[in-house]
């Protein structure tokens, strides 16, 4: 059973690594394997809502403007385009998710897959210094990016470090991968909460739950607001070698 200071800690660890280019799974997968905490999966699914409401608090106006442009049906209307690399990109992650499920769950516990996450991370995140940051999104861009998503999934390997990074690599403009990226979280993270809503039940007391909840959504606005000016002052790529080191000393730890 979760305690409140083993749920403060998950909910804090959740926080700052589900939007900084880190991988909050690898995080949670090392805390969970090193520190032995079990946590249950209704707890992992309360702390990614939290999370969630993060991006529909700073993003609000922007979500509100895909929806709709949306309903404009209008292919020269922007919004409506990327509503529209919103759904395919979607799209693309579930399909990978469903099919390699069991894979992506049995991973979480095998460190050595882990650290490998972490170096993919480290190698997204150094080649994305190199785009030229004067393109638009287009469709290319919404494939790469839902597949690099799919690949996500995978404990280690960073959703906002590898999506973002591969905007960046195909030379897309900074501030529009970056809401691209985050708004493409929401149906990925609901997606997830529907998928393990089933297998979650209610395994944990309501004041750690409150408590890794509120910790998870304090620390994961800060983050992330951090973290977007980060990304348009062009040091992204900084946090590769955070990743990289963890990465190196996860695989030492397998062996």
């Amino acid at each position: 059973m979760v305690g409140i200071l083993e749920a403060l800690l998950l909910g804090i660890i959740q926080g700052i690594t589900e939007w900084l280019p880190v991988s909050s799974s690898g995080h949670l997968a090392l805390a969970q394997n090193f520190l032995k905490i079990e946590q249950p999966v209704v707890l992992d699914l309360w702390l990614h809502v939290a999370t969630l409401l993060v991006v529909f608090l700073i993003f609000h106006k922007e979500l509100l403007n895909v929806i709709k442009g949306f309903f404009t049906f209008n292919p020269k209307n922007r919004d409506f385009m990327l509503a529209v690399y919103l759904i395919i990109g979607s799209l693309i992650t579930g399909v990978i998710g469903v099919i390699f499920n069991d894979f992506f769950v049995n991973a979480f516990e095998n460190l050595r897959i882990i650290g490998i996450g972490f170096l993919i991370t480290a190698g997204f995140l150094f080649f994305s210094k190199h785009g030229k940051n004067n393109k638009s999104l287009n469709l290319v861009d919404a494939v790469v990016v839902g597949l690099v998503q799919g690949l996500s999934i995978l404990p280690g390997v960073s959703r906002s470090g590898s999506t973002i990074s591969s905007g960046l690599i195909f030379n897309a403009r900074r501030e529009e991968i970056a809401v691209f990226s985050f708004l493409l979280a929401v149906p990925a993270i609901l997606g997830g909460f529907v998928f393990q809503f089933n297998q979650s039940g209610f395994t944990i007391a309501i004041v750690p739950l409150v408590i890794g909840f509120l910790a998870s959504f304090v620390v994961g606005y800060a983050s992330l607001k951090w973290l977007l000016k980060v990304i348009y002052h062009g040091k992204f790529h900084y946090f590769g070698w955070y990743v990289l080191i963890l990465g190196i000393i996860t695989l030492i730890v397998s062996i």
